[in-house]
C-alpha cells in the first residue's frame, strides 16, 4: 500500500465520509450516454470491473470538489477484483480516482465520468491514524 503522501498525489479526490446505500451496477450505467458496442451486453460488469455504486455523504473534502456533498464510488464485488468491501452506515477515509474513458474492444472510449476506488488506495475505515496522516499531508 503508498504512503499516504504518494496515495494523496495519485487520485483526484480524497473525502471522509459516510456510505448510505449500495447499489449494484450494470455496464449501461458506466457507459451513460456513450455509443454502443455490439458485443457487450448492458449487465456485463464483470468486463468493467466495477459492480457497486456506493452513495457516500461527505463530511470533510481533502482533495477534489469541495462543494461536492453526496457521491457516488464505484468499485468491484470481491473475489479477487480489488474491490473495497465497504459496508452501509460506516464511515472511511476514500482516495478515488475520475475516470472518463474506458478500454472497451481494443480501444478508449470516452465516458461520462465517475469516481472509483479500488484495495490498492489507502481507502479504508476512519481512524485517528488515518484522519491524522492524511491531515498533515493535505496541508502541504
Amino acid at each position: 500500500m503508498p504512503s499516504v503522501a504518494v496515495a494523496f498525489k495519485k487520485v483526484d479526490f480524497v473525502v471522509v465520509g459516510t456510505v448510505k446505500a449500495r447499489t449494484r451496477i450494470s455496464a449501461s450505467n458506466v457507459l451513460g450516454g456513450a455509443k454502443r458496442f455490439p458485443n457487450l451486453s448492458a449487465s456485463d460488469t464483470l468486463f468493467f470491473g466495477y459492480r457497486y455504486a456506493y452513495t457516500v455523504e461527505i463530511e470533510e473534502v481533502y482533495k477534489g470538489d469541495k462543494r461536492k456533498q453526496v457521491v457516488e464510488i464505484l468499485t468491484g464485488a470481491g473475489s479477487g477484483d480489488c474491490d473495497v468491501p465497504f459496508l452501509v452506515g460506516t464511515r472511511y477515509v476514500i482516495y478515488a480516482y475520475s475516470r472518463h474513458s474506458l478500454e472497451v474492444q481494443g480501444g478508449p472510449i470516452e465516458i461520462p465520468p465517475f469516481l472509483a476506488t479500488h484495495s490498492c488506495t489507502r481507502t479504508a475505515q476512519v481512524s485517528n491514524a488515518a484522519l491524522k496522516a492524511l491531515r498533515r499531508v493535505a496541508r502541504h
